[in-house]
């Protein structure tokens, strides 16, 4: 039989198992299924990272032009009206597959395009009048070439163009392209314009195609590291911009999947956010006009254990890296609680409202003076590979805008007497869009959020007709914080043309010089339910081992502790019952030793014995009758 002592010890530990279990057997299991997130060949997590299982839905609007002659005849304000959404399911597939030595991969990602009638409002045929794209980024390059090309060109323009404004469906405007004569003009103005075949199509010929080579983290060395970008088209950091910061694809992800959001160890998000910080509290310097002084001991895992404030994406499209900042905690599902992060408004400032934008360099020529003033200063004797170096040098600092400053009254005479034209700036676009022209072979593409949304108003009220609203054009994700995957997402944007005529176009005199919308897109997938509850699951497991263990020690402790006790004190209660009845101590004793209780008779007798000899006679000598 145990002791109550030992009982009761067994009780202990047990309660101490329990609430050791509580404490410490989430993290441990935490830690065990952030180990399969690994992408290993073979393993589950692979599979889902190698053909993304989720519906991806590429939704396009449109934006139509209803005034289109008057514009181009009068100079009107552009009337527009949007149509869509235009509605395509992407598949994804990475391939040529490459396990390194130093725990990363290297892959291609091929996207593919599948028109959805039903889930658009109407089919690919359907007619837009927009704005002929290859004829304004023609009038923008020429201002960079010598006043011979300029001529030729504005010569042929007037020949070969439908004008400002074309219909076209929308199949044509995205993947199929069509053929445009203008697109030949690319190549002789910018030896780095793909030509394409002669065809045009913002979508084409993307289809079918992949955006270049990665090379990431599997997550072997570091889970924290998971699916971070460590190479890009072979090279560990972009070389569009003036800086190494914005260069930099330190802590990137692609935005299907990240390390995990919680216990970070430093090495993760945690190990890149700490500038991204000192920005924040620089622009909010600016923001208030006072100096914020940045604390160089910041150490992330501190504050932001479980969502740091920031997550880096990078988007090959625009060449850059995008910052998303931490909004709020929801559930999408029932029990599946997500960090929600959003488009940071930082993206797209200017210089002059977040200085340390001003690395984002435009390629985008200087405005042109005067055809006639410029024939008359520098006589048609440039080369054609001279106009070609001088159209691929690099502007002045900060971003451009169709806007110019005027041309100055005289020309400046450098030694040697040859003659110079002061050629005028462009004024810095204001927040709110950002310039592509930088990796986009000088051409005057701007991105913004859809219908101008957060940006200055300058750009909205230049034309009629949008309406932004934040919850049908903001950028978000959702992500889980135990293993980092991206369970909801809406990435948008609009894309708009920076409108900039050389001087000396008759036909085109009065179209305003603004950004002109296009159209946007949304780029936007969701759990299934399905993959939704295996989430669920998955996170809820350290959850429920850990309570059924904790009460379940808990439970068996304080039984046996209860036990011990009973054990211990039962004796003594029997005790106090028997005394409180009025029996004596020695029937109690008996009764507790569960011995025969004998009457007064047979107990004295039995003493009167003992104190007899074998011969009647007692201990001190006497006779007895014993």
């Amino acid at each position: 039989m145990f002791k109550p002592a030992i009982i009761g010890l067994v009780g202990f530990i047990l309660i101490g198992l329990g609430i050791a279990a509580l404490l410490f057997v989430p993290e441990f299991l935490q830690k065990s299924i952030q180990k399969k997130l690994v992408l290993i060949e073979g393993s589950k997590a692979f599979k889902l990272w190698e053909k993304v299982p989720l519906p991806i839905y590429n939704r396009f609007y449109f934006f139509n032009v209803t005034n289109a002659q008057a514009i181009e005849r009068e100079g009107a304000k552009p009337i527009l009206k949007q149509i869509g959404p235009f509605t395509y399911r992407v598949s994804v597939a990475k391939f040529a597959v490459r396990n390194n030595d130093n725990g990363t991969l290297s892959y291609r990602e091929r996207k593919s395009w599948h028109f959805e009638r039903s889930l658009s409002i109407t089919d690919e045929n359907q007619l837009i009048t927009t704005l002929n794209t290859p004829l304004a980024l023609t009038l923008t390059l020429i201002q960079g070439a010598s006043p011979t090309v300029r001529v030729l060109v504005t010569l042929a323009l007037d020949a070969v163009t439908e004008g400002f404004f074309i219909k076209r469906t929308v199949r044509q405007l995205l993947f199929e392209g069509y053929p445009d004569l203008l697109t030949t003009f690319g190549p002789l103005l910018n030896p780095g314009i793909p030509s394409n075949n002669g065809r045009f199509g913002y979508m084409f010929p993307k289809n079918n195609t992949d955006d270049g080579l990665y090379t990431i983290f599997s997550g072997s060395s570091n889970i924290n590291l998971l699916n971070m970008i460590e190479r890009y088209n072979g090279r560990d950091h972009l070389n569009f911009w003036s800086t190494e910061e914005c260069n930099s694809l330190n802590g990137s992800t692609n935005g299907q999947l990240g390390p995990p959001l919680v216990h970070n160890d430093g090495l993760g998000h945690g190990h890149h956010i700490k500038q991204l910080l000192q920005q924040q509290q620089q622009y909010n310097a600016y923001q208030t006009n006072e100096n914020a002084e940045v604390n160089q001991d910041y150490n992330p895992n501190e504050q932001f254990y479980e969502q740091p404030p920031y997550i880096k994406l990078f988007a090959s499209e625009i060449c850059r890296v995008l910052h998303l900042r931490y909004n709020t905690t929801h559930e999408p599902y029932p029990d599946l609680p997500v960090h929600r992060y959003t488009f940071d408004e930082t993206n797209f400032a200017s210089a002059a409202d977040y200085p340390p934008n001003e690395c984002y360099i435009s390629k985008l020529p200087d405005p042109a003076p005067s055809l006639l003033y410029s024939l008359a200063r520098n006589p048609p004797s440039s080369s054609l590979s001279s106009t070609l170096s001088s159209l691929t040098s690099p502007s002045s600092g900060g971003l451009s805008s169709p806007s110019t400053s005027s041309a100055p009254s005289s020309p400046l005479s450098p030694p040697g007497g040859s003659t110079l034209i002061l050629r005028p700036r462009r004024e810095p676009f204001a927040s709110g869009v950002f310039d592509l022209s930088a990796c986009r072979f000088g051409a005057p593409l701007l991105l913004s959020q859809p219908h101008f949304l957060n940006s200055h108003p300058i750009y909205r009220n230049s034309v009629e007709g949008l309406a932004p609203n934040d919850s049908k054009h903001s950028f978000w994700m959702d992500i889980e914080p135990l293993t980092g995957s991206t369970v909801n997402m809406a990435a948008r944007f609009q894309l708009n043309v920076a409108i900039s005529k050389a001087p000396g176009l008759f036909r085109y005199r009065n179209i305003p010089d603004i950004v002109f919308p296009v159209f946007w897109q949304e780029y936007h997938f969701e759990f299934t339910k399905d993959l939704a509850q295996q989430l669920i699951d998955l996170r809820s497991m350290p959850y429920l081992v850990s309570s059924i263990s904790f009460y379940s020690f808990l439970s068996i402790g304080i039984i046996l502790l209860i036990i011990s006790v009973l054990v211990y004190a039962l004796p003594f209660l029997k005790i106090h019952n028997l005394e409180i009845n009025g029996k004596p101590i020695q029937a109690n004793l008996n009764t507790l030793t569960k011995a025969p209780i004998e009457d007064d008779r047979e107990v004295l007798s039995r003493k009167a014995s003992s104190n007899c000899s074998g011969d009647g006679i007692d201990n001190q000598g006497n006779h007895s009758t014993c």
